[in-house]
């Protein structure tokens, strides 16, 4: 399994938005890769920085742990079977929260690409910074839960870049 070593991000000043996008490759198939990423209820198995999720129609229900803080987030969610993961925030501390998972064949592998906009309103500038600061770090923290999970469920390794288990 082959990934980036870190998350693509930067702050635009002009719109107050941060920006992330990340891809990687893993070593599963297509159907299985995205069952993984959109089974949201069973995100607190495997990603310790998520307390709580649920999915209800297209409402997602999450709490997520940052340091010692817990963060409710409300999001609308789009599926399209085995192709994307879109979300866009309903409810939460932030203005705006839009992102979005993609999965394509890569041979017997997955290309996934994910990428988000983040808008922290009146929270300003300097907020900006330290929530993509933590989104960085998050998504890096998901992609090993992702890839463990999915190790876990074919029996496979899970290896970052350079062989290491995760």
């Amino acid at each position: 399994m082959t990934g980036t070593a870190a998350p693509d991000a930067s702050v635009s000043p002009a719109d107050g938005v941060f920006r992330i996008s990340h891809t990687l490759t893993i070593e599963a198939p297509r159907p299985l890769v995205y069952d993984v990423v959109s089974d949201f209820s069973r995100y607190p198995e495997f990603i310790n920085d998520v307390v709580a999720a649920r999915l209800d129609g297209d409402l997602c229900t999450m709490t997520l742990r940052i340091g010692p803080m817990t963060v409710p987030l409300k999001t609308r969610v789009e599926l399209v079977p085995g192709q994307s993961v879109q979300f866009t925030l309903v409810e939460g501390p932030i203005r705006r929260l839009m992102g979005r998972w993609t999965f394509a064949d890569d041979g017997p592998s997955t290309a996934v690409a994910f990428s988000a906009d983040v808008e922290a309103g009146t929270l300003g500038q300097w907020m900006l910074r330290v929530v993509g600061r933590v989104a960085e770090r998050h998504v890096q923290k998901v992609e090993a839960a992702f890839r463990r999970r999915i190790a876990a469920l074919t029996g496979a390794p899970a290896t970052v870049e350079g062989g290491r288990e995760t």
